[in-house]
């Protein structure tokens, strides 16, 4: 073999030492039981035969002797058993090199006659003595030490942070053993070896690394951290020496042992300052490095670690991206960031991210936003997105666009304000850019009581061009259709034409109201192509579109295969009754319900029997294949029965939004940007109002406010509906909803109707002088706007 590989047979046996001969290994465990493997021609192998032996075997004669020691020669092995103050040679013996005073080979282990001693040396028992073995080529050396100190230099192996040693560096005043200190702490913290034999459990369990346990106890790390960093002198060594280590190129490690390292570093460099946050970028850098296979196991080891110090290594580089990327952007001169740099850590941090989704989210996923992200956006949305876009085509701020683009395929760290001012930049530029090649803009005319026939013939015609603009609707008849006409209140009416029963078009699930696509749709054979377009355009042009699709849907758009929770959200008799079947245990009750892996479907008037798996009329549902038969279940419903529906809604959406920012989103949050939420927050609404030729402490604001609250729930609604043409309100929450209440300037108020300008929620409100008045005006407009049929 060229490269290391993994002895799977030694994987739980504990090994604490090895030794190699000439053509044979031996293992100590910290049992102290000795396995050997390879060749066995002169019995080196200690199983009283001459045979190999290609998996590691006990040595049966050793067992329960409580071995410290191996050591192999060429052919020949020692062992060292001290409570019997012995040491045992078998093997190769033609040199003498088996202590016995002849040269035939030993098939097993014998103790060695140490009373046959040079004459100059008289003999003393090694019995409660310390004693270090050598086995050379064709020697034998049996080291007599009189100091335990001694013993512990000989037996050496790999310096590690030790309880003793360690206070000693924090306690140590006498600038004669500094230098002393210094080299201790050097040979660790500039060696990974070292670095990942410090701090080990000491518990049985957790002895050492196995692909589901971490094998550090992160609390000893923290500890040290904690105390290293009151102590300025021996902090900084500590760093240097880190310096050291990850200024040259590490070996890229797969095993979880030799991950540890990526494990205990952050925490030594959690501290805020400069050289920590370069080292720990440096330290991104090398783990992004690592082979695909150290990747996955560090991610296993990751996902392993305990919910507060995961938190810690999220924070880390969430602190780190946060303060790098704002002075990237705004051209800090003390940034050492360079962009490949920052780019690493976004990977990094995406892999912690990703870490997070398959553990079952073990933190939020806020903790993942970088708050300086925001204020970045928030700068250049003040400066250039909402009055000069034009600006963004020069290439002065080629650095917004770079940041477009890098924010965008990192949408983890933007909250969801972040990504819909993101996505309306995005559709703004796209719109601009076919704006100033002269590219015209179309506008779709229809009629109201022909609103679907004429929307299908305009989205079957219309060039693809026209998807790039924002959209424009013009009802037949009715005046204006500026920023973008009463587009809301298009998608609206559609919304509930198309979920009507008798547009024939979807599958209505009662139990949830939800709608999922039909197996046995109309005649027209792109129908969800045309919706699929129409969810595009409501989105590139952020506006809801409610249809009451589960979350489901827009799981498969993001590529997320749905669940059984997902059924249950469809249709909850279904989901409840697949849960009971996961549930059950007992074949006697499959046998009652005959289940087999079959679906009925009820298609044109006719009935049909559809097989969940090959030949699944004839395989029954037991308790060994239920979780099977759910899941083929679920992914038939989801999946299989609409390949074509769906394909046709995804190449729709495409059309529709040309923009892919649109992939940010989450799949909860596409669903609460497109179909809105209905928890209503009166007063965060009150809250948000923006006010334009009115103070707040106007009467007729009072008046207004007064009259709104009086109003039946029902009303609110229809007044919202009026205002913004939905009663779905965009987003989660109303937190971040407002609406803009203009003075109307009107010359007698009490003789007109408020009027709304829906596309950007604005109120034009006449200052009236009774709040009768004002109660009786508002509820006629809405009366008015109910004529539509949209209320």
């Amino acid at each position: 073999r060229y490269i290391p590989a993994h002895v799977k047979a030694l994987e739980h046996k504990k090994t604490v030492f090895i030794s190699c001969g000439g053509e044979h290994t031996a293992v100590l465990s910290k049992d102290g039981l000795v396995c050997t493997f390879g060749s066995g021609c002169y019995g080196q192998l200690g199983h009283n035969s001459t045979c190999n032996e290609l998996f590691p075997r006990l040595v049966a004669e050793l067992f329960g002797a409580q071995v410290t020691q191996v050591a192999c020669g060429r052919w020949h092995t020692l062992v060292y058993v001290p409570a019997l103050g012995e040491v045992y040679a078998f093997g190769y013996g033609g040199e003498g090199q088996l202590g016995e005073g002849r040269i035939s080979d030993q098939l097993v282990p014998l103790p060695l006659d140490l009373a046959v001693c040079n004459k100059h040396m008289k003999y003393r028992s090694t019995l409660g003595k310390v004693v270090k073995i050598i086995a050379g080529d064709n020697q034998s050396i049996v080291l007599h030490l009189e100091e335990k100190n001694a013993y512990a230099n000989v037996m050496q192996t790999l310096a590690t942070v030790e309880e003793e040693k360690f206070a000693k560096w924090l306690s140590n005043s006498d600038p004669s053993c500094w230098n002393n200190i210094q080299w201790n702490i050097t040979l660790i913290f500039s060696s990974s070896a070292c670095i990942n034999g410090s701090f080990l459990h000491q518990r049985e369990e957790k002895f050492r690394t196995f692909e589901e346990t971490v094998g550090v106890d992160m609390s000893a790390v923290l500890l040290f951290f904690e105390k290293i960093a009151s102590k300025p002198k021996v902090f900084t060594k500590v760093k240097k020496a880190l310096k050291s280590l990850l200024d040259c190129p590490l070996y890229s490690p797969t095993s979880p042992e030799a991950l540890r390292f990526f494990l205990i570093v952050p925490v030594l460099l959690q501290k805020q300052d400069f050289d920590s946050d370069h080292l720990l970028c440096q330290l991104a850098e090398a783990l992004w490095n690592l082979p695909q296979q150290g990747k996955q196991a560090l991610e296993t080891l990751w996902s392993n670690l305990e919910v507060n110090f995961f938190k810690d290594l999220v924070s880390m580089f969430q602190r780190l991206i946060g303060v790098n990327i704002f002075s990237y952007y705004n051209h800090h001169s003390s940034s050492y960031l360079k962009k490949n740099d920052y780019t690493t850590l976004l990977k990094v941090f995406q892999m912690l991210y990703q870490v997070n989704c398959r553990s079952d989210f073990k933190i939020q996923e806020s903790n993942f936003y970088v708050p300086e992200v925001s204020k970045i956006l928030l700068n250049w949305n003040d400066f250039a997105f909402s009055y000069c876009f034009n600006l963004l085509w020069d290439p002065t701020y080629s650095d917004i666009r770079l940041a477009l683009s890098e924010f965008c395929n990192f949408p983890l760290i933007l909250n969801l304000k972040d990504k819909i001012l993101m996505h309306q930049v995005k559709c703004t530029l796209l719109h601009q850019k076919y704006t100033e090649k002269n590219i015209v803009t179309s506008t779709m005319t229809i009629r109201r009581q022909y609103l679907l026939q004429d929307t299908w013939h305009y989205l079957r015609s219309a060039e693809e061009s026209c998807f790039q603009h924002f959209f424009r609707v013009h009802f037949e008849g009715e005046p204006g259709t500026k920023y973008g006409g009463l587009i809301q209140e298009f998608f609206t009416i559609i919304s509930r034409q198309l979920c009507s029963s008798e547009a024939q078009v979807f599958k209505h699930f009662e139990d949830s109201n939800c709608i999922w696509f039909s197996y046995e749709v109309s005649t027209q054979d792109d129908i969800y192509f045309l919706i699929g377009n129409l969810f595009g355009i409501a989105l590139y042009n952020r506006k809801i579109i409610a249809l009451p699709f589960p979350l489901a849907l827009f799981k498969k758009l993001a590529n997320i295969e749905p669940t059984l929770e997902d059924l249950k959200e469809l249709c909850p008799t279904l989901g409840r009754n697949l849960q009971n079947i996961l549930y059950e245990r007992r074949d006697d009750i499959f046998k009652t319900m005959m289940l087999d892996f079959t679906i009925v479907e009820k298609c044109k008037g006719s009935i049909s029997e559809v097989n969940l798996k090959e030949n699944g009329a004839n395989i029954p549902v037991t308790s060994y294949n239920r979780k099977e038969y759910v899941d083929a279940y679920v992914n038939y419903i989801f999946n299989e029965s609409v390949k074509k529906q769906f394909g046709d809604f995804v190449r729709g959406f495409q059309r529709g939004c040309p923009s892919t920012t649109w992939k940010m989103f989450l799949p909860v949050e596409l669903h609460g940007i497109l179909f809105g939420n209905t928890a209503y927050q009166w007063d965060q609404l009150e809250k948000n109002v923006i006010y334009r030729g009115f103070e707040e402490s106007d009467e007729t604001i009072k008046n207004f406010w007064t009259v709104f609250y009086d109003f039946p729930e029902e009303s609110k609604k229809d007044f919202l509906a009026f205002l913004t043409g939905t009663v779905h309100i965009p987003g989660e929450t109303m937190d971040n909803f407002s609406i803009t209440i203009v003075d109307a300037n009107q010359g007698n108020p009490d003789q007109s109707l408020p009027m709304v300008h829906t596309c950007h929620r604005i109120l034009f409100l006449p200052r009236y002088t009774d709040k009768h008045i004002l109660r009786k005006k508002l509820l006629d407009a809405i009366e008015n706007f109910r004529d539509f049929g949209l209320a």
